[in-house]
């Protein structure tokens, strides 16, 4: 089936499977949309858990020479799968893993005050990671991690086609609040927007518009942003390089209109918010709760079907090969 489950399209759904009386009863923007991110957290959160590919990410960190740094804003729950350091000199550049200990085990294998190349180890505490040494600079760290997943809100239109050399978005299926020239609501995020992936979900670009004829065309700002950086998205000043092509979405730059991992994701939430929402208004709900939990259940299947990524390890030196027997008891610390 198609991916292109708009969030406008979720919030039809939601209507439609709670039977409430009129349309006053339930809110889009204080009543469905929290709770459909409510259950998008929990679906990430769940898939988290059982299968985090789909939303793995890493930074690489360069010339890195403080014994501290500070985990980057969009690690979700701070969890960091692994760190490792790259050498650019060398070849091929076979990247050494960072092992995560205790704060206790760190300080036993603390290497002073001199600087090193890449540290052994590493411990988290707070949103601070601390290595067991100083790095000298000369390599750089990878830190792959799990990443948040972009909250949902409703889409302000759907691109019908993009002239990258006047730097210009047409614009079809504009949402009735889509304005963002006529005044300024929180601070100034209004003339800023987000270009999502129609199919996927995935963020292709946060722009500044420049002008807006009110019908059907954009035109982004390609010099003097208001600010460079929104939420820590970078706002872009070219439509060039970037895929944006008819069927995308443009939003509001607080997150995206278009589900993201739509089909592990999709009937979770709907059931999740129809149950939410039930129970808000007074209805029997315990049926669609059942129903939550065999979604929920299926979730966690995820990673089933997939090509299997657990191996076998043999740390028994019993087992190793080879003439010499090898006393191998997995990680030194």
């Amino acid at each position: 089936m198609t991916l292109a489950h708009i969030v406008d399209d979720m919030v039809n759904e939601v209507r439609s499977l709670t039977d409430e009386y009129n349309a006053a009863q339930l809110d889009d923007a204080t009543d469905i949309l929290p709770s459909l991110n409510r259950a998008q957290e929990k679906a990430v959160k769940i898939l988290s858990r059982v299968y985090p590919d789909p939303i793995l990410n890493y930074a690489d960190m360069l010339n890195l020479s403080t014994r501290e740094v500070s985990i980057h804003e969009d690690v979700m729950e701070d969890k960091i799968i692994r760190m490792e350091w790259i050498s650019p000199s060398a070849s091929p550049t076979i990247p050494k893993e960072c092992q995560r200990v205790s704060i206790r085990l760190l300080s036993q294998h603390e290497e002073g005050d001199y600087t090193i190349p890449r540290p052994d180890v590493y411990a988290i505490y707070g949103r601070k990671i601390r290595f067991n040494g100083t790095p000298n600079g000369s390599n750089t760290l990878r830190i792959w991690y799990v990443r948040d997943v972009e909250r949902l809100v409703k889409s302000w239109g759907r691109v019908t086609d993009i002239d990258t050399a006047l730097q210009t978005l047409y614009i079809g299926e504009v949402n009735s609040d889509f304005d963002p020239l006529s005044g300024v609501t929180q601070g100034d995020w209004n003339r800023c927007i987000n270009v999502i992936d129609g199919q996927t979900g995935e963020l292709k670009g946060s722009f500044e518009v420049n002008s807006w004829n009110g019908t059907d065309t954009v035109v982004i700002r390609t010099a003097g942003l208001s600010r460079g950086t929104i939420l820590n998205r970078t706002i872009g000043t070219t439509l060039s390089g970037l895929n944006i092509e008819a069927d995308d979405y443009i939003c509001a730059i607080t997150g995206s209109c278009v589900q993201y991992f739509s089909d592990a994701f999709h009937a979770f939430c709907i059931q999740y918010t129809t149950a939410e929402l039930k129970r808000k208004l007074g209805y029997a709900y315990d049926v669609d709760q059942q129903l939550v939990t065999e979604f929920e259940t299926e979730l966690r299947k995820t990673y089933m079907g997939r090509q299997p990524s657990m191996r076998i390890t043999q740390n028994n030196p019993n087992w190793l090969k080879g003439s010499r027997r090898r006393f191998y008891r997995g990680f030194k610390y």
